[in-house]
């Protein structure tokens, strides 16, 4: 499964199995009841769930901003522009070239939860066992050649501290659709393929050219830098609009 389905998917599963645990360990009485008896005026609770939202959006809406200076100079000067995902966690970006289209995926809920470099995290004894990926971003990078409609895939992981990046994976497409296609089942003939060895398998001469090739497409620290800031607005305007959709269900 790609990146672009797999947090969310896993995120999901997580939520049901928890779901599933919690109401099997509530012991079955019979004549219980899961609720209180008492009654409430609906009305009410219902009134004040309607103002609480409507001033997180006005908090929110005052502290919003346009998109930040940096990053339309980076957009300017890169070559990269921002596809529009209105709705969507997903964000995208794309470079067009000459012989090349440089799409570039990732998940802002994940650019949004990553501990930020500045901040010091007491090292606790339970952290010693965390997924040492924890703290990484996700990227998708699809290079797509214009002459054959062929793609190659990069799964890539950029820790935001340093900006250290390590591809993952590889994989070549004969049809930039098979890369590029976000269905389910694209995404499980993506699953199913075979996406090549672990890139630190492979000899250190061939990790060295990938590296430079990427890079030579763009994908370098400047880039890390922009998704960080660049994540954590769009997520800001995706939260407006979700408390905007709420406001509007509950007034």
């Amino acid at each position: 499964m790609s990146f672009r389905l797999a947090t969310r998917a896993a995120a999901q599963s997580l939520k049901a199995v928890a779901t599933r645990r919690t109401i099997a360990q509530i012991p079955q009485v019979a004549g219980a009841r899961l609720f209180t008896t008492t009654r409430v005026a609906s009305n009410e609770y219902t009134s004040r769930l309607s103002e609480t939202l409507k001033d997180e959006l006005t908090h929110e809406k005052q502290n919003d901003t346009e998109v930040p200076v940096e990053l339309n100079s980076f957009i300017a000067q890169s070559g990269f522009e921002v596809v529009n995902t209105d709705g969507q966690a997903l964000a995208k970006l794309q470079k067009n070239g000459t012989d090349e289209v440089v799409h570039v995926f990732f998940d802002v809920n994940q650019v949004v939860n990553v501990r930020p470099a500045v901040e010091e995290v007491e090292v606790e004894e339970e952290e010693e066992f965390e997924d040492p990926y924890e703290n990484f971003i996700n990227l998708n990078v699809v290079v797509e050649k214009k002459a054959d409609d062929s793609a190659v895939a990069f799964d890539v992981l950029v820790g935001p501290e340093d900006g250290s990046t390590y591809i993952e994976n590889v994989i070549a497409y004969a049809n930039k659709a098979e890369a590029l296609t976000e269905t389910a089942d694209a995404d499980q003939k993506r699953e199913l393929a075979y996406n090549g060895p672990a890139f630190s398998n492979l000899d250190e001469k061939l990790q060295e050219n990938f590296e430079q090739f990427l890079t030579s497409r763009g994908i370098n620290e400047e880039l890390y830098q922009f998704i960080l800031n660049y994540g954590i607005h769009k997520e800001n305007q995706e939260y407006i609009a979700w408390l905007e959709k709420l406001n509007k269900f509950f007034n």
